[in-house]
């Protein structure tokens, strides 16, 4: 999980009692994450045509919107994923995003509560 979200979210997971400002580094991964996994959406349905549903290629910002969407695990169903690829990419999306919220709480309020012993 580290490796996927690892550019802007290291601060924040590996984070010092005495780092300022560990919320919008964490933000900013997981906002990279939700738009890599889109890029890499589009990626996929270039390289393997018809692995979303529908009759027509899903354009970047379908992609990045579906990738939110799987991120967030809302799960709308308005794009789905039907390639064996695409399916496997929307699992590890989902569950890495759910993975990296817990672990960022867990560690924010393990450094808040740390501080303030302190």
């Amino acid at each position: 999980m580290s490796c996927l979200f690892a550019p802007a979210s290291e601060q924040a997971l590996g984070l010092r009692a005495s780092s300022r400002r560990p919320l919008p580094a964490a933000l900013d991964g997981y906002l990279l994450a939700g738009f890599l996994f889109g890029v890499a959406y589009r990626a996929l349905d270039q390289l393997w045509p018809g692995s979303f549903g529908g009759a027509k290629p899903v354009g970047l910002a379908q992609s990045i919107y579906f990738s939110f969407v799987t991120l967030a695990t809302l799960g709308y169903g308005d794009v789905v994923p039907v390639s064996e690829p695409a399916r496997g990419f929307a699992v590890v999306e989902g569950v890495s995003g759910q993975m990296y919220l817990a672990v960022l709480v867990a560690r924010l309020v393990s450094l808040y509560s740390q501080a303030r012993d302190d």
